[in-house]
Formats: C-alpha cells, structure tokens, sequence
C-alpha cells in the first residue's frame, strides 16, 4: 500500500499518535516515520531520485513521483545501488479488464468457461454471443 502523505499530514499523524500514550506499538510506529521522513529527505535519496528522474521517466509509461521537496520512495541497497519507486502503466486491455461489467481474471467471479474476445469477458463474450444469436432468430 502506498499513501503519499504531506509533511502537515505526516506531523499530524506522529502528533495524534503520541497523544496515545507511551504504548510500545505508538512509539515504534512514531519512530519508523521519524525515520522515514528524515530518510526520505536526505541528500542521497534525493540524488538516486534524480538519477531514475533522469535516466528511466517516460511519462505516461514509467514514471517517477516527484512532488514538492518529496522524493519518491527509495531504498538504498547493500549491494552498491538503490532501488527507486516508480510508477509502471498497464492499460485494462494488457490487464484483460472487460469493457463490459469490469471483471478481470483475477476475480472469483470471472468466467472460465469460454474465451472473451474484443475486449470482453468470457461471460460478456457469451451474452454477446446469445443476444447476436437471438437477433438473427428474429430476422429470420
């Protein structure tokens, strides 16, 4: 999950979360954006953000967030790099999202019987298929 929150947003969270008490579970996650934030900041984020800026952005395609004095999420690696969050572009047909109702092949309820075709589902697909079939009974 990725929520890309402001530095007013950050400082309210750690405010409310230390109004909590000194529950072990508060100060941990207080700390981690303590962490986060000055990571996130820091020059040599802030260096391999551009590097990726520079060298992979393809708008619209690839892309890397950078908003504000914010750097995209990196993480720097122990073996001699980092790795940069960026954003990757897949369109509902690469997807095999139906263009009918929506589903997808991922989800229970998408039909395994048949195959889609032209951008539908293999249930679209089938009722397409029925209401073709039953428009050339009529004019017959």
């Amino acid at each position: 999950m990725w929520i890309n929150l402001d530095p007013q947003e950050l400082e309210l969270i750690k405010v409310t979360l230390k109004q909590g008490g000194n529950h072990p579970a508060f100060t941990n996650l207080i700390d981690k954006l303590v962490e986060w934030e000055k990571d996130s900041r820091s020059p040599l984020h802030k260096h391999f953000n551009e590097i990726a800026f520079e060298n992979y952005e393809d708008e619209g395609n690839l892309e890397i967030d950078r908003q504000g004095d914010e750097t995209a999420m990196v993480s720097i690696s122990e073996d001699d790099g980092a790795y940069v969050l960026a954003w990757q572009w897949v369109s509902n047909d690469e997807a095999d999202i139906c263009t009918e109702c929506g589903d997808h092949p991922g989800s229970e309820t998408y039909g395994t019987v048949g195959d889609g075709y032209d951008g539908l589902c293999p249930s679209c697909a089938d009722k397409a298929e029925e209401e073709d079939d039953d428009g050339e009974e009529e004019n017959t």
